[in-house]
């Protein structure tokens, strides 16, 4: 990770999902990604799942023309990072289309994501459909990478 520090933004692989048992750094990971991001002058968007959801929910039933401005900020920030996908409630017409908006939206305009889950691939597929996973597995600019071990908590 340190070489995706060092080459941001301007690495080729966009969308990174670290994927493991509970305990085993992600989130660590991701924030120490962040900090380093930060330290480099860039913006970064830090959001668990749940309160990614809760501010597309606000977005979603807010009137049309706050919209932008709600979305602005997980939109445009150089680094997004969603922390724990798979916590959040599955609320209908929100949680699956917001987050494919946000995952669409983000690389078309090249900008980096960082994602953290105990979910596999497989039960990210099975939660979030096709189209999120085929974003998030992408292979030319997306990698999931498998965290193993013990948790470190413990």
């Amino acid at each position: 990770m340190k070489k995706y520090v060092a080459k941001f933004p301007t690495a080729k692989c966009k969308t990174l999902v670290f994927s493991g048992g509970v305990g085993t750094g992600k989130t660590c990971l991701a924030s120490a990604m962040a900090r380093a991001i930060i330290e480099k002058g860039y913006s970064v968007q830090f959001l668990s799942a749940y309160e990614f959801c809760s501010l597309m929910l606000k977005v979603h039933t807010s009137p049309i023309s706050e919209r932008n401005a709600l979305l602005s900020d997980a939109l445009t920030c150089d680094l997004l990072v969603i922390d724990d996908l798979g916590t959040e409630p599955m609320l209908k017409n929100v949680t699956v289309e917001y987050l494919l908006l946000t995952l669409e939206e983000r690389q078309s305009k090249g900008l980096a994501t960082v994602i953290t889950t105990n979910l596999s691939g497989e039960n990210i597929l099975n939660r979030y459909g096709e189209r999120i996973y085929s974003r998030l597995s992408h292979k030319q600019y997306s990698m999931i990478i498998q965290m193993q071990g013990n948790d470190l908590r413990l």
